[in-house]
């Protein structure tokens, strides 16, 4: 067992907390950036080879705020010979420092210190007991920045490296689509060609991250790369997208004619036509109305409710209501109005009774009391509208309305979500068990429901 195993189970106590005192406070005014310079690392990683961690720590901890902590440049050769230390939160510590740095001059140690490290032998020696979850997470989050680091560089010789890394799902730290995908998208044509290559048939944790990686790329000069990869019918469905949600982020390019095309364009999968109208009505731009109108009013339409989607982004204070009419309405396809009112109740966020509300719900709240009572064209509950109107009201006005509903069971399926985090947030402070937790959403979510009866009190046909 290493050193940092041996105090892996070390409470954070007075130490630590003057430790993180000295960094924000001693030696400099309240509120200047702690400064990483070289005899400051010295300072740390002397401190910490003796058994004194606090500093190591506090410092550990003042890096997971972005920008928090300056880094000196002449801390590099330092930082460059700690990656090398058989520690791994020194080795976390240098990871650190490096990224913020970003110098080529660290890409061979870099691609040295990742070359070394055997993931699969050490997520067994984790699972094994061998070494703490300290010192597994320290190595893990170390490996990520180094691998973010060299995406900043920008030396397209590691692309092959990283490449190598994509298969370790457990190498993803805090940043969405994985360290390496991350990586991969920042080396230009040659590292993004490996993410829009996926094809449909890759696993979902490997598609999924490289989804995640395309849909944050906000460089102009990649825009033609992900319009052919929008495109390309060979590439994953999710990948495709991504590239479109990219395009559609890019707020200094006009991307949404291909946008508006995409959406018009039959020989594209459904799923994406959908969605490249959700993202023309995002745009807030009033030229897409016009589109949008034509292609909801074709007959036949089976990306109908994705346009009234989008208008309703445009546009809320016309085209909500027309999608409230449309819930209810019996003779519009029930898809279609399942469809809506999943749109709807999705396009909340945040904490019941104060989300972020961009249709403006809230306004509408008899209009969300009425779908309540949203009926299919054989006069029995449509179940899925109902759930799905009950929870944008909940969302909006933190209102716990009786939900009745024929089958039961789509109240668990549709609501659990939501009514889970409640609860765990009404318990923070308690510690609930797995069991406890489940109990307390079942009772909540049939505290809501009641069993539909039709008219005369006789059994459901």
């Amino acid at each position: 067992m290493n050193r940092s195993d041996e105090s892996a189970t070390a409470p954070l106590g007075l130490g630590f907390i003057l430790a993180c005192a000295m960094l924000f406070i001693g030696g400099q005014a309240l509120g200047e950036q702690p400064v990483l310079a070289n005899e400051k690392l010295l300072d740390v990683v002397a401190k910490a080879n003796r058994g004194n961690r606090n500093e190591l720590r506090a410092m550990l901890h003042a890096f997971k705020r972005p920008g928090a902590v300056q880094v000196s440049k002449d801390a590099l050769p330092e930082l460059v010979r700690v990656l090398k230390e058989d520690d791994a939160e020194l080795q976390l510590l240098a990871a650190h420092g490096l990224y913020a740095l970003k110098s080529p001059q660290t890409k061979d140690a870099l691609v040295q210190f990742l070359g070394k490290k055997d993931f699969r032998k050490l997520e067994k020696r984790a699972h094994a007991g061998e070494i703490s979850e300290r010192s597994y997470e320290s190595q893990l989050r170390a490996s990520s920045l180094a691998v973010m680091t060299l995406g900043e560089i920008g030396d397209k010789s590691v692309i092959p490296l990283l490449q190598s890394l994509r298969g370790f799902k457990d190498l993803k730290f805090e940043w969405g689509g994985g360290p390496v995908e991350q990586a991969l998208a920042k080396l230009g044509s040659e590292g993004l060609k490996t993410l829009y290559s996926i094809g449909p048939d890759a696993d979902d944790e490997k598609i999924n991250k490289a989804a995640q990686a395309v849909a944050q790329i906000r460089d102009p000069k990649r825009i033609p790369e992900l319009v052919a990869t929008a495109g390309d019918g060979v590439c994953a469905g999710s990948i495709r997208f991504a590239a479109l949600s990219a395009l559609a982020g890019m707020r200094d390019a006009d991307t949404l004619p291909f946008i508006l095309d995409t959406m018009r364009d039959p020989g594209n999968p459904q799923h994406l036509r959908a969605a490249a109208a959700v993202l023309a009505g995002r745009s807030r731009k009033p030229q897409a109305e016009e589109v949008l109108l034509k292609t909801l009013d074709k007959p036949a339409s089976d990306i109908r409710p994705h346009c009234l989607i989008a208008l309703a982004w445009l546009n809320p204070e016309q085209y909500v209501p027309r999608i409230l009419a449309e819930v209810l309405d019996k003779s519009v396809p029930l898809l279609d109005r399942e469809q809506l009112a999943w749109d709807l109740s999705r396009s909340l966020s945040g904490s019941p009774g104060s989300p972020q509300d961009p249709f403006n719900l809230k306004k509408h709240r008899d209009g969300l009391v009425l779908g309540l009572k949203a009926l299919k064209d054989d006069d029995k509950p449509a179940d899925l509208i109902r759930a799905r109107m009950w929870r944008a009201l909940h969302t909006c006005t933190g209102e716990e309305a009786k939900l009745e509903l024929l089958n039961e069971k789509v109240a668990y399926a549709e609501l659990d979500g939501l009514i889970r985090r409640k609860v765990v947030q009404q318990h923070r402070n308690v510690g609930l068990s797995v069991a406890q937790e489940d109990g307390l959403v079942k009772d909540r979510i049939a505290a809501i429901v009641v069993k539909w009866q039709p008219e005369g009190g006789g059994q459901p046909r």
